[in-house]
């Protein structure tokens, strides 16, 4: 509680954080879910200015695989903080993870690894969701001699009579929470393209998570996002906004995942406006990291829900940005997550809107809110029509998300959901 308190964060039942709007008095929300149950946070997190400096007490004296972007290892080099500790240590690089990584592209990265002797250390992760998520699988592909990423995907218990490498993340986007989640999105193919008549191609994606994924320390420097540019930023803190209303979805959602996702909804609420006209403004980048950050704590404990699995076919066919993707029916999904409501969009509305706001008023204004911010706007020039929108519904894979919300989603619920979407309103 201590600690809880020291971070703004309120953990008594039924009680939200503060809303950044309005931090004088909350009115208390009756939220059902409590701590029955069980869950699991192991990775030790530093969160601060200046925190990326504290690697060197990880890594000291240790072998250290170090798994970024193609452009990372000129950046964290030549960084005033990082680019000391990384030229002392001995170290492996790893630089050669894209954006939206592919199992085939991870499984070449970790035969490189052992190519160049790789045995034991700590592998080190520096940069977007993508580095983080690549880092995870490789070290897990590390650990399991002979098996390919994508067979781990499909049966991760392979890994528990194995020895992961301890992973350090270091992130440098506000978006993905990886360095707080055990689980590593990866891609069967490279998204775009366009639609494919049939969508006889299988899944675009998997998700390979075991606990052992978990990293062990997050250094949570918000300092490494500054540079973000527009569109990145925008993207990533949906990503984000995204994670934490899928979290309050959720029925695994309890009296601790959710006061982390509602101040991270507010967080992203209050912040990213600013960005937007402000691209300098330090505070609001701060407060973006730390949205980041309870997000991702939040949704290492429920899952996702809805939105992620209807922006995969948008991803996969048309390469929407994942952000933006899965921003696209928030407002809409909200609306139909209300009908179930327990009290928890209630206190949703105050943290975002104040404290004579209700539930019902929550779907109008995120949908002004994600209006403004031009995501449908993004979406329909990648798209084209309603018409294809409408096709990828045929694509959408929720059997892994059918009985984790609030409300499921059918095929008609889905086709309202889109439709709204597609005209930047919450309902049809």
């Amino acid at each position: 509680r201590t600690e809880a308190a020291r971070l703004g964060w309120t953990l008594e039942y039924g009680v939200m954080p503060e809303s950044p709007r309005d931090p004088a008095n909350h009115r208390r929300a009756t939220v059902g879910p409590s701590l029955a149950g069980s869950f699991q946070f192991p990775p030790r997190v530093r969160f601060g200015r200046g925190t990326r400096s504290e690697l060197t007490h990880e890594v000291h004296d240790q072998p250290c695989l170090v798994v970024t972007s193609s452009a990372g290892r000129e950046r964290w080099l030549a960084d005033p903080e990082l680019g000391p500790v990384l030229s002392g240590v001995d170290a492996l690089w790893l630089d050669g993870v894209a954006a939206n990584p592919t199992v085939s592209a991870l499984d070449e990265l970790v035969q490189q690894a052992r190519a160049a002797g790789w045995r034991r250390g700590r592998v080190v992760a520096i940069g977007g969701g993508s580095v983080l998520d690549g880092a995870k699988a490789i070290a897990a592909g590390l650990a399991a001699e002979g098996v390919s990423v994508a067979e781990l995907a499909r049966d991760p218990s392979v890994l528990d009579t194995l020895e992961v490498d301890p992973l350090v993340a270091l992130p440098s986007t506000s978006g993905s929470g990886s360095e707080v989640t055990s689980v590593s999105v990866i891609w069967h193919r490279a998204p775009g393209g366009g639609p494919r008549p049939g969508g006889g191609d299988g899944p675009p994606k998997v998700s390979l998570s075991h606990p052992k994924l978990f990293p062990d320390v997050a250094l949570v420097d918000p300092a490494l996002t500054d540079t973000l540019p527009p569109h990145q930023t925008l993207a990533t803190a949906l990503d984000a906004f995204n994670q934490a209303a899928e979290s309050i979805w959720s029925r695994r959602a309890n009296a601790l995942s959710l006061p982390w996702a509602i101040r991270a909804m507010a967080l992203v609420w209050e912040a990213l406006p600013t960005l937007v006209d402000e691209p300098s403004r330090v505070t609001a980048r701060d407060a973006l990291s730390e949205a980041s950050l309870l997000a991702g704590a939040a949704l290492s404990q429920t899952g996702t829900v809805a939105c992620h699995a209807l922006s995969y076919p948008l991803t996969d066919r048309y390469g929407v940005t994942h952000g933006i993707a899965c921003a696209f029916t928030m407002a809409a999904v909200t609306e139909h997550m209300l009908a179930a409501d327990d009290g928890r969009h209630e206190a949703l509305a105050t943290a975002l809107l104040g404290c004579e706001a209700r539930a019902a008023d929550v779907p109008e204004a995120m949908a002004r809110f994600l209006a403004d911010l031009g995501v449908g706007e993004l979406v329909r020039a990648a798209v084209g029509s309603r018409e294809a929108l409408l096709a990828l519904l045929d694509e959408v894979q929720l059997p892994e998300h059918s009985g984790k919300g609030l409300r499921d989603l059918d095929h008609g619920a889905r086709e309202r959901i889109m439709s709204a979407a597609w005209s930047d309103a919450p309902r049809a």
